[in-house]
């Protein structure tokens, strides 16, 4: 029934091959069928087919050049000429104009099915991409990183001249500081900017799943692979992929990541075709790379890989200048977003947006002013609509330390201490198994071996 839905243009002026092809196909397919270019034309402006076969001879015109006006009117059909023997001459002709394949008369049923099911295959991926290329790119219009640090007042300069190379970029940071937004912008300022940009968190596919979403897997490649599944590099192909947590990347999968950043070539999953994919490479850790060479949790030849061009990205209490215009952009975002029409802050409100310590970075910025933006029904952001960032800070400072509190990677001492209680209590569950402890935790070897170290649990 799935098949049914597929939908197949046979193009042939000779009625009886035209029939049996159009016989062979009907009982799985969708298939229509037409005589002459003229009436090919007309139906493709009203249907979009998955599969056109195409004669090279017809009445009103050749096959050759019906390929070129297909394929001019941005079609992504699969065409697959149809040619005698003495005319497999064209069928370089025809590739050039688009086809994708080709088949020499008289066909067999057993071929004309193989080809078409390879033919759907290559349309769906090519869909697929097209689709979701589509969806990575709108979202590159609305990217800007404002501010008036230093940092965000020198990023442009940066940006143009990353952005102007093809050089691997690693941007180093703590979580939500804006690592992804600079890495689009340094998309869309080079030659691949109408390629797609593709952005992977390592940290969150499981270890067992990684090398599938990198390189993609054929169907049955493992259990529950049901399709075949186009990975990140193929999705990126002639645009950039953005590797984020990088540091959280198995060491396996690192060897593997080592290899097509060199060679631009890899295996699907469960496959023995090459693929080759140009691709540009942006890495992104909010964990010190150099750190984990060291202690052998990230490979040192990798790491050096990466490590072209380094952009150290501050946390939002570094530049303190750059939350007032953040806030005015968030404004109007959520302005748009909710049919609202804020104006700004209240004087009073701004002292509690710059005092608050931001522990989140821009990311909390952001998912704060949506909170209130979504309740506001003022002209300007009231001091009181705050209130509750304030008694966050009070809370966590009164019951983290008497004090004031102690940040170590952007988490406060109490917080270490209940992630130090939970690796102990995985440790005793698993017997002292590291590997089924991360496993218990759902951490990389990488991240938990890092956090062992970090916290003396050696």
């Amino acid at each position: 029934m799935r098949k049914k839905q597929r939908t197949i243009l046979v193009v042939e002026d000779h009625l009886v091959f035209r029939e049996a092809v159009v016989d062979s196909l009907s009982h799985l397919y969708n298939v229509a069928a037409s005589g002459s270019v003229n009436e090919t034309l007309d139906y493709l402006e009203k249907n979009t087919p998955d599969i056109i076969f195409v004669d090279i001879g017809l009445p009103d015109g050749d096959g050759l050049s019906l390929v070129k006006t297909i394929r001019s009117s941005h079609c992504d059909s699969a065409i697959i000429m149809m040619t005698a023997q003495s005319e497999i001459s064209t069928v370089v002709e025809a590739m050039r104009n688009g086809a994708s394949d080709y088949l020499v008369k008289p066909v067999r049923a057993d071929v004309l099915n193989v080809v078409v099911e390879k033919a759907l295959e290559a349309t769906e991926n090519r869909r697929e991409l097209k689709s979701r290329r589509q969806v990575d790119n709108l979202s590159l219009k609305e990217c800007e990183f404002v501010g008036l640090s230093t940092f965000a007042r020198e990023l442009s300069k940066k940006i143009n001249v990353l952005g102007a190379s093809d050089t691997t970029v690693l941007l180093e940071g703590e979580t939500g500081t804006g690592k992804e937004l600079i890495a689009r912008l340094i998309h869309r300022e080079s030659a691949r900017l109408s390629k797609p940009f593709v952005a992977l968190n390592c940290a969150a596919i499981p270890k067992d799943l990684i090398e599938a979403e990198l390189f993609g897997y054929q169907e049955g490649a493992f259990t529950g692979a049901r399709k075949k599944r186009i990975g990140k590099f193929e999705l990126a192909d002639n645009g950039t992929l953005l590797l984020d947590e990088i540091a959280d990347l198995p060491l396996d999968a690192q060897s593997k990541l080592l290899r097509i950043l060199e060679e631009q070539d890899f295996y699907p999953v469960g496959s023995n075709e090459l693929r080759s994919v140009d691709v540009r490479v942006i890495a992104s850790t909010n964990q010190h790379l150099a750190e984990l060479v060291e202690k052998k949790l990230f490979r040192a030849d990798l790491y050096y890989r990466l490590n072209v061009y380094v952009l150290a990205v501050p946390a939002l209490s570094q530049r303190p200048e750059d939350i007032i215009p953040l806030t005015e952009q968030f404004i109007r975002i959520f302005n748009r977003k909710f049919g609202k029409n804020v104006e700004g802050v209240h004087d009073r409100a701004r002292d509690f947006l710059l005092n608050h310590a931001w522990p989140g970075n821009v990311r909390e910025l952001r998912n704060v002013l949506e909170r209130v933006m979504l309740f506001c029904t003022d002209s300007v952001i009231q001091p009181e609509q705050l209130h509750f960032i304030q008694a966050d800070f009070e809370r966590r400072s009164s019951e983290y330390s008497d004090t004031k509190s102690t940040l170590t990677d952007g988490l406060d001492q109490r917080i270490i201490e209940i992630e130090k209680s939970i690796i102990s209590d995985a440790l005793n569950r698993t017997r002292g198994n590291k590997a089924k402890a991360a496993r218990m935790l759902q951490l990389s070897a990488p991240a938990f071996h890092y956090r062992l170290e970090k916290y003396g649990m050696k």
